[in-house]
């Protein structure tokens, strides 16, 4: 019996003191709005107001609507408000998987400025290094993956971010320290500190080591960052680390960086996201943002 109508009409009688008044704010002429709320105390056999009375007396009856009124417009408002935010790609989840262990360098403080812009965005990351993040991604388990691979895949595309150096790091007492590039030849003598990945994702092995059939004399692995810069500085091995990564660490800024070769190694990074007619507007925003901030730095190859 009772209608999200009926519930408009109490209310704006309540805001606006009479009957008359809130016809016009609800665009209705006072007769239609006497005879719905008179069919409505039909209905519900009780008298919900006294007429002709200033300011309007409710009965306990029009109380009870008034209350369900107080409840149910301001729910029904802001889930209208949120109805647009979803059309209008300002509301939504944003989870975004990582295979790249530096890359929460850069992206944590773009994750900053974006939330600023996008707070109604629900953002979550997820480091997956064991190469099941694209599977994840078709299952609608992740909205975008940042990757150095490309592969060919069902219902996943490829937009790229930005091109970026891999230098090599060494210590200020290093003996490649007085050069301004390194050749592989130079690295068959050295200890090479990495990531436990597999190397055929690390571009200093596949673009670099082992098309001059070159192999480290050792290698020794970190999952951290920090840890593989502190064994750099006490002169312990040497890392081909992205130049972001360097540029991030105040610290390690007195480590020696060495070209990969006369002309450098380069990379890319890539967000896979679901083959879909159309990409929500904060999703395509994040991506921007990224090109526009480590683009602007690292791109121009």
């Amino acid at each position: 019996m009772i209608e999200f109508k009926h519930l408009q009409a109490v209310k704006a009688i309540e805001r606006y003191g009479s009957v008359g008044r809130a016809a016009e704010a609800l665009f209705m002429t006072q007769s239609a709005l006497s005879h719905q709320l008179k069919q409505l105390e039909l209905l519900l056999e009780l008298k919900l107001f006294e007429r002709k009375t200033q300011p309007v007396q409710w009965t306990a009856a029009g109380e009870v609507l008034l209350q369900l009124a107080d409840q149910v417009l301001p729910q029904v408002a802001q889930a209208e408000s949120r109805l647009q935010r979803i059309r209008s790609g300002n509301l939504g989840r944003l989870w975004l998987g990582v295979e790249c262990h530096t890359c929460f360098e850069w992206l944590l403080p773009i994750l900053r400025r974006y939330q600023q812009q996008f707070a109604d965005i629900e953002v979550d990351l997820v480091a997956q290094w064991g190469g099941s993040s694209l599977e994840a991604l078709k299952k609608h388990e992740m909205d975008l993956v940042i990757t150095s691979e490309v592969s060919v895949e069902a219902g996943v595309q490829f937009l790229s971010l930005f091109t970026y150096e891999v230098v090599l790091a060494v210590s200020p007492e290093h003996e490649l320290a007085t050069q301004s590039f390194c050749l592989p030849q130079d690295l068959s003598t050295q200890v090479l500190l990495t990531y436990p990945v597999d190397y055929n994702k690390l571009d200093i092995f596949k673009a670099f080591l082992w098309p001059a059939k070159v192999q480290p004399k050792a290698i020794r692995h970190s999952e951290m960052s920090l840890m593989i810069l502190q064994w750099v500085e006490a002169n312990k091995g040497v890392a081909a680390l992205p130049v972001w990564l360097l540029d991030s660490q105040p610290e390690f800024h007195h480590l020696k960086r060495l070209r990969l070769g006369k002309e450098g190694v380069w990379a890319r990074l890539y967000a896979a996201i679901r083959q879909t007619q159309s990409v929500p507007s904060y999703l395509q925003a994040f991506i921007e943002l990224v090109r526009q901030d480590m683009g602007a730095k690292h791109d121009g190859v």
